[in-house]
């Protein structure tokens, strides 16, 4: 299917029907570009970084994006504007792009076009492609915000996110019951703004978990870079991990799988300071007390 038939694009192609799409094939220098972000905020995280990259082509750069990430878009290298992506109105420009189009539209000249932009988002015909797209990756840290706040605890602090919002259709494989992390003899501190799952956090009443207010995820940032390492199941947070360039651990069970993340390997591709363990939630577990208790 083409993904922009899939409904959840509905606002974006009612507010962008009269505006053109870039693609690659015209100049940028002294244009006004909006990026749009249609996915989800981890997405957001993950594919800013090509704003960097798109900026060295001379274009004015506004994003549009959840509200949430506003407070962090002047940390990113390449943002002059950003608007709210559920607005109804946006301001004048020559382009829009989608942002998940990025890594395909600013690869180096080692690759011949023209390739469809639907094959490189579907995964479609890029044999030969995927390798120069690994090695033109912006890689991480690329958010600039270095605040702290002080967690008065003593000994391993480690933030942890669990679960992540029920409206993502995998959010039941993604997410890990909380009691799991009790088996680490470390100061825990909750990264999620939310509970959103009473079950998932049940026979825990005996857990220790510490936290701050927060309200966005500048917040959220500031806590991550406060503690020692952060774990944390497929969500945002993770990204926000790995953008802002902190140790950490991305958490898999078996039954989940999202390619992005080429879980094959114990290295992230996107963010060289994730590791990634895919394995039985127990047995998981296990092994990250072994690397905790080596650090």
């Amino acid at each position: 299917m083409n993904r922009l038939d899939d409904p959840r694009m509905e606002h974006y192609k009612s507010i962008f029907e009269n505006s053109e799409m870039w693609i690659g094939n015209t100049e940028l220098k002294d244009k006004k570009v909006i990026v749009y972000f249609e996915q989800g905020i981890g997405d957001c995280i993950q594919f800013i970084r090509y704003l960097k990259k798109l900026k060295d082509h001379g274009c004015y750069i506004i994003a549009s994006c959840h509200k949430s990430m506003h407070s962090l878009l002047e940390y990113i290298d390449g943002v002059d504007e950003y608007i709210d992506k559920l607005s109804t109105e946006i301001p004048e420009h020559d382009y829009h792009i989608l942002a998940m189009d990025l890594p395909f539209l600013l690869l180096s000249d080692k690759c011949v076009f023209p390739l469809d932009i639907e094959q490189w988002w579907l995964g479609e015909s890029l044999e030969g492609y995927m390798e120069i797209i690994n090695e033109e990756i912006p890689k991480s840290p690329y958010i600039n915000f270095f605040e702290t706040t002080n967690l008065e605890k003593e000994g391993t602090n480690v933030g942890i996110a669990w679960e992540g919002n029920p409206s993502h259709e995998n959010n039941k494989l993604r997410s890990c019951p909380l009691r799991h992390f009790s088996v680490l003899e470390t100061n825990l501190f909750c990264l999620q703004d939310k509970i959103y799952s009473a079950e998932l956090s049940s026979d825990c009443e005996e857990m220790e978990l510490y936290g701050v207010e927060i309200n966005d995820f500048k917040d959220t940032a500031r806590l991550i870079n406060s503690v020692d390492l952060v774990i944390s199941v497929d969500t945002a947070v993770l990204h926000l991990a790995g953008a802002l360039g902190k140790k950490g651990y991305g958490i898999f069970s078996n039954d989940y799988s999202d390619g992005r993340w080429n879980l094959e390997e114990p290295k992230s591709l996107w963010y060289p300071t994730l590791e990634l363990i895919k394995d039985k939630w127990e047995d998981l577990f296990k092994t990250l007390v072994e690397k905790i208790e080596s650090i």
